[in-house]
Formats: structure tokens, C-alpha cells, sequence
């Protein structure tokens, strides 16, 4: 099982693979949801 912080990185290296080529706001607003599940934990 994954600590959160490898989840995180994992989370964070796929989106990157989505957004690339994306305007800024959408990656933004990609960071903010990851900081965001990040804080939270799972649910």
C-alpha cells in the first residue's frame, strides 16, 4: 500500500501527462484539487 505522499506524487505526475499542452488556469486548477485530496486523505 502507497503512502500518501507517494499518492500524491503519483496523482500529481498523471495529471501532469493530461494537462500537458493545457492553458495554465486548468493546471492550476488541477494543483489546487490534488493539494486539496492531499489535506483532506482519503475518503
Amino acid at each position: 500500500m502507497m503512502n500518501k505522499t507517494a499518492q500524491y506524487e503519483e496523482v500529481m505526475t498523471h495529471l501532469r501527462e493530461l494537462l500537458d499542452g493545457e492553458t495554465d488556469e486548468v493546471a492550476a486548477m488541477a494543483t489546487i484539487v490534488c493539494e486539496l485530496h492531499h489535506t483532506m486523505g482519503d475518503s
